[in-house]
């Protein structure tokens, strides 16, 4: 696999920052005056807005902190991030109940995404985790809850919502097809990885290394020494055991 010699919270940094500053800024329109009472921001306005913010400010902490950092020094604050953010969605209300339960699976993912990825770093920090060619089960739980909150997040919006009220879909039912699609989702992502590493992995080399060849030619050159005597000294290149001329 691709060794990038970074921890991989610098690159999810680099995306929290990036979210962050576009959900500030561009989301509700930051700099909208509220001199009217019709272009006053709500408090869904005000939650997002401060959600940009703490995930930009939270980004560049990160970045700075695993920038030269050890892949197994990892930061938590991405986590913090998260779980703030998913404490923030679960009490975030909406004029409709549907909505704020699909907030609520949102927030709730976020929770436990933020947990389990700071449960995987301190494994890493005491050394329970071991440095191994496959991730450990429970380090599968991060990228599980990671898409599970985005899934929600994607399926919260209104006209989401507004066709699962008309279709008589509770919010049970949604976050079992929820947990599906997320299920055939990491197992598709996981066949994909698969089947990379197994077909585009080092292939075997059809000739011997020129290491293994020297040695392979210096025991030869040993050999024949052994099998020819010592060199005379003052004499020829190889010592002969009888002169067939002498007689």
């Amino acid at each position: 696999m691709l060794d990038v010699r970074r921890p991989p919270e610098l690159f999810i940094s680099i995306i929290m920052t990036i979210v962050g500053v576009i959900g500030t800024f561009t989301e509700h329109n930051f700099f909208q005056s509220s001199a009217n009472a019709e272009d006053s921001w709500s408090h869904k306005d005000l939650q997002h807005t401060f959600i940009g913010i703490s995930w930009f400010a939270g980004g560049l902490l990160s970045i700075f902190m695993s920038w030269n950092a050890h892949p197994r020094n990892r930061t938590p604050i991405p986590s913090l991030i998260f779980i703030a953010t998913g404490i923030a969605m679960i009490i975030h209300q909406q004029d409709l109940a549907m909505s704020s339960h699909a907030h609520f699976l949102f927030g709730a993912s976020l929770v436990l995404l933020g947990l389990s990825t700071i449960c995987e770093i301190t494994m890493l920090a005491s050394g329970i985790v071991k440095d191994r060619d496959s991730p450990m089960g429970i380090q599968y739980l991060s990228v599980f809850f990671m898409c599970s909150s985005g899934m929600a997040l994607m399926g919260a919006n209104r006209d989401m919502i507004l066709f699962l009220i008309n279709s008589g879909v509770d919010v049970a039912t949604y976050a079992l097809i929820l947990l599906s699609f997320c299920f055939l989702m990491i197992f598709y992502a996981n066949v994909l990885v698969d089947a990379f590493i197994t077909m585009a992995g080092p292939a075997e080399p059809k000739y011997d290394s020129l290491e293994s060849g020297l040695d392979e030619g210096s025991q030869r050159t040993s050999t024949s020494s052994q099998t020819l005597g010592p060199r005379p000294e003052g004499g020829s290149k190889y010592s002969i055991s009888s002169n067939p001329l002498s007689a």
